[in-house]
């Protein structure tokens, strides 16, 4: 998994979008930085929130979960929906896997 992480981040960014490439824990990340942006406010204990789910959930150092959820912030930004990093997630997760990733 970390393999894949770290391919996607030496793809230039053209070649991932032409591709259509989604990673998997990108579109995780993705998902649950929107759902804390809700409220149009990401709190200081939410960003921590999200780093040690990041970090246990996939395994992750702080700098990684750190470089990830940048990541997905710029890619969150960049994108005009969500249905792309949704369907990714639905596709690669059972309902409950995704409820257990939404609770922690």
């Amino acid at each position: 998994m970390l393999r894949q992480f770290k391919k996607l981040f030496t793809l230039p960014e053209e070649e991932i979008k032409k591709a259509g490439v989604i990673d998997l824990t990108l579109a995780v990340c993705v998902i649950l930085l929107e759902t804390a942006q809700a409220d149009d406010v990401v709190t200081s204990d939410e960003r921590e929130h999200l780093l040690t789910t990041l970090k246990s959930h996939y395994n992750l150092d702080r700098q990684e979960a750190e470089d990830l959820l940048e990541a997905a912030d710029q890619t969150r930004q960049e994108s005009l929906d969500l249905w792309s990093f949704t369907n990714r997630v639905n596709e690669s997760h059972s309902e409950e896997e995704r409820g257990r990733i939404m609770e922690e």
